[in-house]
Order: structure tokens, then sequence, then C-alpha cells
């Protein structure tokens, strides 16, 4: 959705801003939940 918002309809971040906030966090949470699933199998 951001990058076809961008490229085909010319449309700024800061119109995308919710979605870029939203993808970031979900991100981070996967990032977080990867880091802990692969400490817990090293140990």
């Amino acid at each position: 959705m951001v990058i076809r918002g961008i490229i085909l309809k010319g449309v700024g971040l800061e119109l995308l801003r919710q979605e870029i906030i939203i993808l970031g966090l979900f991100s981070i949470v996967i990032l977080a939940l990867a880091t802990i699933r692969f400490q817990k199998k090293l140990e």
C-alpha cells in the first residue's frame, strides 16, 4: 500500500504516515518476538 501510494498515485509521505507507523510497529514486534524465541533456543 505504501509503495503503491508513492509510485502510482504520487502521494506524499505525510499522507501515508499512519501506514508507515503501523508497519514500523509491526516490524518491531515481530523482530522482538523472533529475538526472544532465538535466545530461548540458544539456552
